[in-house]
């Protein structure tokens, strides 16, 4: 038992300062060549110098240590329970110490399941990651079960290659009969893969709904703002004809936005005034969910002359838990008032905290007028942007500081921003792949060493070198096969968590689910093929 536990506490040792130390180069390198910067910005802030917590360091050190030795009592544990007698018996079926039951991975799901409604702890959501991690480890612990399964559908096939040729039937009977070896082989696959799977799946559905909220919010042609640095301007209705008058605009709507306290504890949210109507409210915003018909919404209006309707990012309603037909008190410039009936949610990925869009008529009622400060506009055929915005500039000498971008611009520069942030992601992405390669290799070494004397048995026989070669490859890609599609629904399952559950919690927002098929299709078939070739 202490032998066995030494091994293992002398490796988790040696295995903890090797990762520090590899951590501490690859920081080195991101520093030098990115300057810190794996994510536009938003993740890192430019970082010119490599600083130290050593303290945070060693407590990495010491928790890679405690894992390796508690991982290391089970093996030392079930060694030091083998009688003598027992090593020397042929074909000896011996158990698997981790393997678990079909009963007790379903009970983990429902577990996670479990977890993925309980309260979050000191505004932490600690229980959905726990989720993530139970899926994992019953994913993982039913590897010897599923690797079961999957070799006696593969041996049930009568007329398979693995019959005909030497080399196959070899390669799927020594894994028929070594279960347990597997096991060891998948466990990092399976892991590696199912990670990176979540991730690519959440990015994905991420970047595919940002996509689509930029082309439906990005209709127009020409836009121009006034940037808050630079303070604000105020169109009002006789320059707003002004504009609308120049040659070359086919269509024009003017906007506003200034920001908002509701609760002093949160976050300022922005208000929104927007020129349009409740029953062209699905053309010009993103809704999502259900909404108030128009038929009780005019009902509202008929019924009170005080009471507007508006509409909430989806930011905002889980910020201030609210609800469809819900109603709001909104305090405006000039100390006034509104009371307001939440009329539907929408999504605004630009505003984590929240926004609220009310209609330029109500807040003109309200307010006594509606001056704007952002525009958009949509040209006449054959029309230069460039000359319509400086004959816009040239009308008053508050319009000098309006900055116009078109919408081409603004969805290039939002995707690139997009891309910059997740830039981290793709990395772990790569960094869990280059795992399971690796853990591949590592074990394919290992093997290989112990398996010499069949091998020279079976050279004995008459199996020739290049079948050997194809043995052990074979043998490989089916274990990286297993490793792959059990991976793929583990991280199916884990992206579902992350997509519905863990990305509203952590930033108010939701996304449409996107499986990219062909790029996982394509990561499995490369780690498959590395697998082959490795051996």
């Amino acid at each position: 038992f202490f032998l066995v536990l030494s091994i293992g506490i002398t490796l988790s040792i040696i295995g903890s300062f090797l990762g520090l130390l590899i951590g501490l180069i690859l920081t080195t390198i991101l520093i030098s060549f990115f300057n810190g910067d794996l994510g536009a910005n938003l993740v890192f802030q430019s970082v010119s110098s490599l600083k130290f917590d050593w303290v945070l360091l060693l407590n990495f050190v010491v928790l890679g240590i405690i894992v390796g030795t508690i991982s290391s009592i089970l093996p030392a544990v079930k060694t030091a329970k083998v009688l003598p007698s027992e090593i020397f018996k042929i074909n000896q079926q011996v158990s698997n110490y981790f393997g678990f039951s079909p009963k007790i991975f379903i009970l983990l799901i429902l577990f996670s399941i479990f977890f993925l409604f309980l309260p979050p702890y000191k505004d932490i959501y600690i229980f959905s990651y726990l989720s993530i991690g139970v899926i994992l480890v019953s994913f993982i612990y039913s590897i010897p079960k599923f690797s079961e399964l999957f070799m006696r559908l593969v041996l049930s096939k009568k007329n398979l290659i693995c019959r005909k040729k030497i080399w196959s039937w070899l390669a799927i009977y020594r894994l028929k009969n070594s279960l347990e070896e597997t096991g060891h082989m998948l466990s990092p696959v399976v892991a590696s893969f199912a990670l990176t799977i979540s991730i690519v799946i959440m990015v994905t559905s991420f970047k595919t709904s940002v996509v689509s909220w930029l082309d439906k919010l990005l209709i127009a042609d020409v836009y121009g703002s006034i940037k808050q640095d630079q303070g604000y301007t105020n169109i009002d209705k006789k320059l707003r004809e002004k504009i609308s008058n120049i040659d070359g605009i086919k269509k024009i709507e003017f906007s506003k936005s200034f920001p908002l306290s509701l609760d002093a504890s949160k976050v300022d949210i922005d208000l929104v005034v927007r020129k349009l109507e409740h029953k062209q409210r699905d053309a010009k915003l993103p809704l999502i969910g259900k909404r108030l018909t128009i038929k009780k919404i005019n009902s509202y209006y008929e019924n009170s002359e005080n009471k507007i309707v508006i509409y909430l990012s989806e930011s905002m309603r889980n910020v201030y838990k609210l609800k469809l037909n819900n109603q709001l008190q909104l305090p405006l410039p000039g100390g006034l008032y509104a009371d307001t009936i939440v009329g539907g949610f929408y999504r605004d990925y630009s505003r984590q905290h929240g926004s609220i869009v009310i209609l330029e008529k109500d807040f003109e009622k309200i307010a006594g007028r509606a001056d704007m400060s952002s525009m958009a506009l949509w040209l006449k055929e054959g029309s230069e942007a460039n000359k319509v915005t400086d004959s816009i500039k040239n009308l008053d000498e508050s319009l000098k500081l309006i900055e116009f971008t078109n919408s081409k611009k603004i969805r290039d520069i939002s995707i690139k921003i997009f891309d910059q942030t997740f830039l981290v992601a793709y990395l772990l992405g790569f960094i869990a792949l280059f795992i399971s390669i690796f853990s591949m290799l590592c074990n394919l070494i290992s093997q290989m060493k112990v398996r010499q004397e069949e091998f020279s048995i079976q050279n004995q026989l008459g199996v020739k070198k290049y079948e050997l070669m194809l043995q052990t490859g074979f043998e490989n890609s089916l274990i990286c096969f297993q490793g792959v599609l059990w991976g793929t629904i583990a991280g199916i399952g884990i992206s579902l968590v992350l997509v519905y559950f863990i990305n509203p919690q952590s930033f108010n927002w939701t996304m449409d689910y996107q499986i990219p098929f062909n790029y996982i299709f394509f990561m499995g078939f490369t780690i498959i093929l590395a697998s082959f070739f490795i051996s």
